[in-house]
């Protein structure tokens, strides 16, 4: 006959007794049947040494798999930061080189950057056509699109370039950046 080692129950602790299940079989551990071991064929020293070796060899594999996708993502990431210091780079010269925002009744001549359809605020139920346009002389302006050209799509206006007159006030946070009202003798420019 082979010869059988104790092992300490891991659900019990080696007490045979779950304070917790007391109302149920007196608290007896339902694992080890209240003996608070049990009985195996290999010794228990040598089942810690391979359940070790394993959580190493898990622990490896994780690693492994940490460094795999740090590897994966790091160029990734350069490539990104420097693509984005670009932009922020030539956005900030842009700006720089924009003109401030004169307040009052002027003819804006530039390109339409976007659209966006919004709710109005005193018709219920009803939306509105706006855009940014990025003025020729670089500051950039808010506001409906005239229903001149707002018949068009749209998504093909983004891009095109259009002329209007309108009252422009500068924000309060940027003078590079404004709001138009009451757009009136707008048309689609002819592109360069």
């Amino acid at each position: 006959m082979a010869k059988l080692f104790k092992r300490e129950c891991h659900k019990c602790g080696g007490s045979g007794f779950l304070p917790h299940y007391a109302g149920i079989y007196n608290g007896q551990c339902f694992k080890c049947s209240g003996k608070g071991y049990f009985a195996v064929k290999t010794d228990p020293a040598i089942l810690d040494a391979r359940n070790a070796k394993a959580a190493e060899k898990r622990a490896a594999k994780k690693e492994a798999e940490r460094q795999a996708y740090i590897k994966r993502n790091f160029w990734r990431k350069i490539a990104n930061g420097i693509r984005h210091a670009v932009w922020a780079a030539e956005n900030e010269a842009a700006k720089a080189a924009a003109e401030a925002i004169v307040d009052g009744k002027q003819i804006i001549t530039g390109e339409i950057i976007s659209t966006k359809w919004v709710d109005e605020v005193y018709a219920y139920g009803q939306r509105i056509l706006k855009m940014v346009v990025k003025d020729d002389r670089g500051f950039k302006v808010w506001g409906t699109v005239p229903r001149s050209i707002s018949e068009a799509n749209d998504d093909a206006l983004k891009g095109q370039r259009v002329t209007f007159s309108a009252t422009v006030q500068a924000s309060k946070d940027d003078d590079k950046f404004g709001f138009f009202k009451r757009p009136t003798k707008a048309a689609i420019a002819a592109t360069n």
